[in-house]
């Protein structure tokens, strides 16, 4: 899958970013648990990568620091 662009809430807090919910298409999807991040480079931007649950389904999301963007990058179900 390429990366999917997504409309994410998140809370912004000094020990980092939580995803709280997030968009497809017409479908809102509550984060359960958050079970693995871990952030990357690409170039001169830093990625920040969240490995969420939502409705027994797996989905990795990204935050694209430079463009203040998120994507979903990966489902598995």
């Amino acid at each position: 899958m390429k990366h999917e662009p997504v409309k994410v809430a998140a809370i912004f807090e000094p020990a980092g970013v939580r995803p709280v919910w997030f968009a497809r298409g017409a479908r809102k999807y509550a984060v359960e648990q958050t079970t693995y991040t871990w952030q990357d480079r690409q170039g001169a931007e830093t990625r920040l990568h969240f490995t969420i649950t939502s409705g027994g389904e797996l989905f990795e999301l990204t935050y694209h620091t430079a463009g203040q963007r998120w994507t979903l990058a990966a489902i598995e179900r």
